[in-house]
């Protein structure tokens, strides 16, 4: 298995062992699905969202907030192709 990999395989459990579940479902199914085809710029940016918590994870995915502008494509790309 490749860094690469091995990195992708990470961000997918921590998609995964979140505090709820529908950031869980959400997470969970972008990484499974989508990850391996991001770039690097998308695969960090998913790195980075994995460090802000549940809620507001939550309020940036469902409109209640804007996300920090460095975290906007990734969290724009969620939405996209959960719909």
């Amino acid at each position: 298995m490749s860094d690469h990999q091995a990195r992708i395989k990470k961000l997918q459990v921590r998609s995964h062992l979140r505090g709820t579940k529908e950031i869980c479902e959400l997470l969970g199914t972008f990484a499974k699905i989508h990850l391996i085809n991001l770039d690097e710029k998308g695969v960090r940016d998913f790195e980075n969202l994995l460090e802000f918590s549940d809620p507001e994870i939550t309020d940036w995915l469902f409109g209640y907030a804007s996300p920090p502008c460095h975290l906007s494509q990734i969290i724009e790309s969620i939405i996209e192709n959960y719909k």
